[in-house]
C-alpha cells in the first residue's frame, strides 16, 4: 500500500510541475516548435517583451540562424493593431518582440500571433515552419481583479434601493393630510436609486470589464437625475405660487375689512 501511495505521489509531482510552468509549447506548423511564456494578464499602458525560442523538431537543436519570425497582435473587436518581425536573437537563443506601453492601453481581450519560418532548417534544406495564436487580458492592475469584498458591496448596493423602495411606498400609502411628507417621501426615494447605482458602477469597474454596462448606468443616472431636477423645479415653483395665492388672499381678506 505504501508503495502504491509512493508511486502515485512520484507521477504526481512532474504533473503539478509542469501545469505551473509559465512556458507554453507549440509544434502546429512544420518542422518547428515555439516555446513563448504564457501571457494572461498584463497591466495597461506597459512595454512588453515577447520573447520566442524555435526548435528543429528534426533534432531538437534550438535554430538562431536562417529563422524569419513575424508577430501580429488584436484587440478585443479583433481588427489588427501591430507587426513587427525579426530575424536575429538576443540572449543567445531570445527572438524578441518589444510591444510599446502605448499600444494596450485599454483594458479587455487581445490577442497575438507568432510565425516563425526558415527556408533551410530541413536536412535537405527545406521550408520549415511554425507558429502560435494565444489571447491575453489587460487591465490597470495586471492580474485578475480580487472577487474579495463582493459580497459586502452586494449588500450596500440593496441597501439604499430598499430604503428607496420603503420610502416610495410610504409616499403612495399615506393619507392626502401627509401631502408635504409623501412628497418629501418620494423625492428621498430618487437619491437611494442614485446611492445604488453608485456603489454598482463602483463594482462593475473594480470587479469586471463591462464597459458599455457602465455606460448605460451612467446615462440611466444622467437623465433620472435631469427628471429629479424637474420634479424639484416644479415642487418649488407650485410652493412659491401657492404661498403668494394665500398671500394674495389673506391681503384680499384684510382690505376688506
Amino acid at each position: 500500500m505504501k508503495k502504491n501511495i509512493i508511486f502515485f505521489l512520484l507521477f504526481l509531482l512532474p504533473s503539478l510541475v509542469l501545469a505551473a510552468s509559465p512556458f507554453a509549447e507549440t509544434t502546429r506548423g512544420d518542422g518547428l516548435q515555439l516555446e513563448y511564456p504564457i501571457l494572461e494578464w498584463v497591466q495597461t499602458n506597459t512595454e512588453l517583451e515577447i520573447s520566442v525560442h524555435v526548435y528543429n523538431l528534426e533534432d531538437g537543436v534550438a535554430e538562431v540562424t536562417g529563422v524569419n519570425c513575424t508577430l501580429h497582435v488584436y484587440n478585443e473587436t479583433g481588427n489588427h493593431i501591430y507587426t513587427n518581425w525579426t530575424t536575429e536573437v538576443d540572449h543567445l537563443f531570445d527572438y524578441e518582440f518589444e510591444i510599446s506601453s502605448s499600444l494596450i492601453t485599454e483594458p479587455g481581450k487581445y490577442a497575438l500571433g507568432v510565425y516563425c519560418v526558415c527556408d533551410s532548417c530541413g536536412f535537405e534544406g527545406s521550408e520549415l515552419g511554425g507558429f502560435f495564436f494565444e489571447s491575453f487580458y489587460a487591465n490597470d492592475e495586471g492580474e485578475p481583479k480580487s472577487q474579495e469584498g463582493l459580497g459586502f458591496l452586494a449588500i450596500l448596493i440593496m441597501i439604499p434601493i430598499i430604503l428607496g423602495l420603503f420610502f416610495l411606498i410610504g409616499a403612495a400609502t399615506l393619507g392626502e393630510e401627509h401631502n408635504v411628507l409623501r412628497i418629501v417621501l418620494f423625492l428621498l426615494s430618487v437619491p437611494m436609486t442614485w446611492i445604488s447605482l453608485h456603489f454598482g458602477m463602483i463594482g462593475l469597474v473594480r470587479y469586471y470589464q463591462l464597459e458599455a454596462l457602465q455606460n448605460a448606468i451612467g446615462s440611466f443616472t444622467y437623465w433620472t437625475a435631469w427628471l429629479f431636477f424637474v420634479l424639484i423645479s416644479y415642487f418649488v415653483i407650485y410652493t412659491i405660487w401657492k404661498a403668494t395665492e394665500v398671500a394674495a388672499q389673506k391681503k384680499e381678506e384684510r382690505l376688506r375689512y
